[in-house]
């Protein structure tokens, strides 16, 4: 599939979606479905599970929207002897960059089996993709304990700490995660969600600004520095940040939303229902 047939826009749920792959050496097989659900995943992204039938050989397999564009790719999970079909959103896929092929043969023997850690962190993510938290953050902490410098295992579990509403534990996890990796956009921003989610907006402005110059072209960090500064009622710099959000996702509906909100807030009323429409 060529880069240009990928779409950044994730589906919404209850969307119709089509795989084409070949389960079972059944070449261009086709099966349809709708999208039953879009979580997030930290350091991995979006993840799209979908109904469509799934059969061995399938993984890798693009899923399709009805405009003909490739929203996703198929992995396969199985949880509790239950098929849970899984597909990465495209837009994970666009960055990733080709590496050296290994042989299998050739990589260490850590890396074939996994350590405790990592046998731990993999059953978490299991969780994670299914949207099981309390179930998961065991797992997260397992491995965080047993390798106190692995960085993805401390956000996985301030991840799951926002998720069951524990935004103080979440904010010393991601502090954590800072300590090893300080110059993570993603964390920063994460370290935000879950100084907003605590009522901490000073603190929650300063590292999505933090995320915002670490990298610039974060729709992501640019809404929700926009977000927060709204909240504090800094309205002209919210309109600011949620513009620049704008631009580079025009799509994202949610800033379309808060920016009406927020002309709304100034009285500007043209602008607000400019915005809200196209929302």
């Amino acid at each position: 599939t060529r880069i240009s047939e990928l779409t950044r826009v994730l589906p919404d749920e209850g969307e119709q979606i089509v795989v084409i792959g070949n389960p079972l050496k059944l070449e261009g097989s086709v099966s349809d479905g709708i999208v039953s659900a879009v979580r997030e995943v930290p350091n991995v992204g979006k993840i799209i599970q979908i109904t469509a039938p799934i059969s061995h050989g399938n993984s890798g397999s693009p899923v399709f929207n009805m405009k003909g564009q490739v929203v996703g790719v198929v992995t396969i999970k199985v949880t509790n002897g239950q098929n849970i079909n899984l597909a990465i959103s495209t837009a994970r896929v666009d960055l990733l960059i080709p590496g050296r092929l290994r042989a299998i043969a050739s990589l260490p023997a850590k890396e074939k089996v996994g350590d405790a850690a990592e046998v731990s962190y993999r059953s978490g993510l299991n969780s994670l993709w299914l949207g099981n938290y309390d179930n998961a953050i065991g797992y997260f902490e397992n491995a965080a304990n047993r390798n106190p410098k692995r960085v993805d295992a401390w956000v996985q579990v301030g991840y799951c700490k926002i998720k069951q509403g524990k935004s103080e534990e979440a904010i010393r996890a991601y502090r954590q995660a800072l300590d090893l990796k300080p110059d993570s956009e993603e964390i920063h921003n994460k370290l935000g969600d879950a100084y907003y989610y605590a009522g901490k907006m000073t603190d929650a402005i300063a590292s999505y600004d933090r995320a915002v110059k670490l990298r610039p072209d974060s729709a992501e960090a640019h809404y929700n520095l926009g977000l927060a500064l709204k909240q504090k009622d800094e309205l002209a710099d919210a309109v600011v940040e949620l513009r620049k959000a704008i631009d580079l996702q025009p799509r994202l509906h949610e800033a379309h939303y808060i920016l009406g909100l927020t002309f709304l807030q100034q009285s500007k009323l043209e602008d607000a229902a400019a915005a809200l429409r196209r929302a």
